[in-house]
């Protein structure tokens, strides 16, 4: 999954008595739903920008490392700004 919108991020709860894991939430180009699961995640970093969360990182037991970036919608955007 790349570069698209995000809906949701969502986990279970270790008590669960299921694995842990984290679930990433997207909607792709036709508009249907996509999915990332992160399985037994082991660490989640928050990186910052001018007290704005810009991008998440979640590191799974197997060293996989997923990277969340945050950034405005581009149809939004007003005449003239670019996202490179």
């Amino acid at each position: 999954m790349c570069d698209l919108p995000l809906l949701g991020i969502v986990s279970a709860h270790p008590r669960s008595g299921q694995e842990q894991w984290i679930e990433v939430l997207a909607r792709d180009p036709s508009g249907a739903p996509a999915t990332h699961a992160i399985v037994n995640p082991t660490r989640v970093r928050l990186a910052e920008e001018n007290d704005r969360a810009v991008a998440l990182q979640v590191e799974s037991n197997d060293g996989s490392i997923t990277m969340i970036r945050f950034e405005p919608p581009r149809e939004n955007m007003p005449e003239g700004f670019t996202i490179s």
